[in-house]
This record gives C-alpha cells, sequence and structure tokens, in this order.
C-alpha cells in the first residue's frame, strides 16, 4: 500500500525529494462533517456518520502518496505555492460564545517534481475534484476505478 501521512509544510523538501508525484490534503482542525466534501483520511466516519468515508474509499483504488496538513500551520507554505490568502483563510462574522470564528477553506493540491500541478481549486473540493487533481499529474493512476 502506498503512503498516507500527516505532515508539517516542513517535510515538502523530503517528500519532493523521495516521491515524483504525490497529492497533499490541507484541512481545518476539527473540520466539520458536510455532505459532499472530503474529510481526513484518518478519519473513521463509519463509526460517526454510519458511512463510509469516500477520500478513503478513493485513496484505497489509488496507488498515489497522500499526505495530510492543517491548513493553520500551512498559510505560509500555501502562499509561496501562489494561492491567495483570502481564498484560504477568512474570518466570518459570526460570535461563537466570546471568540470570532476563523474559517480555513480546505484543498487537496497535486505535486509533481516538487511544482504544484494543480489543486481542488481548479474544479471542486469533492471526490469529482480529488480525481480530476490525480488525472492531472498522471491518469494511468485512475485505471483501476470504474467510473
Amino acid at each position: 500500500m502506498m503512503i498516507r501521512e500527516k505532515v508539517l509544510v516542513s517535510d515538502f523538501k523530503k517528500i519532493s525529494a523521495e516521491y515524483p508525484i504525490f497529492i497533499w490534503h490541507f484541512l481545518q482542525k476539527e473540520q466539520r462533517l458536510v455532505p459532499f466534501t472530503l474529510q481526513s483520511y484518518f478519519d473513521d466516519l463509519e463509526s460517526i456518520l454510519m458511512k463510509r468515508n469516500p477520500l478513503y474509499e478513493t485513496l484505497q483504488m489509488v496507488d498515489i502518496p497522500y499526505f495530510e496538513s492543517y491548513l493553520h500551520e500551512s498559510m505560509d507554505f500555501l502562499m509561496d505555492l501562489g494561492f491567495d490568502v483570502t481564498s484560504i483563510y477568512h474570518p466570518k462574522p459570526e460570535v461563537v460564545g466570546a471568540e470570532h470564528y476563523k474559517h480555513y477553506t480546505p484543498l487537496v493540491a497535486g505535486f509533481k517534481n516538487g511544482q504544484l500541478i494543480s489543486s481542488t481549486r481548479d474544479f471542486c473540493y469533492c471526490t469529482d475534484g480529488l480525481l480530476e487533481v490525480i488525472s492531472t499529474l498522471d491518469i494511468s493512476l485512475l485505471e483501476k476505478i470504474a467510473l
């Protein structure tokens, strides 16, 4: 089985040197469980929502390295890649208790030879968007998936 790991952006150079292509999921800590969005690969949705995790299911069929980090720890890295901070982070106006709720917009990015090739921002933050990102890296990876 291909590597599936939680990492920090400080691991990027090492990962890029070791893997010619890979995907990296940047998600909000304690991301809300919303239908049709991607959750952490490591979330056990069956025990929470009585349904399978679509990200986990998809990656079981695709032989590609997968890494996962939290957005709040990755902002500078993502901005260095060319993402606009306003497309990743924005404070919400509503107040939860005495604190303002801060919202990070998750994404999955595809890398080839250490370069950002595409992300779910180019498509959608959903299973179809994930498949599109993978296809931009290597279309042959999707041969095992019956669509």
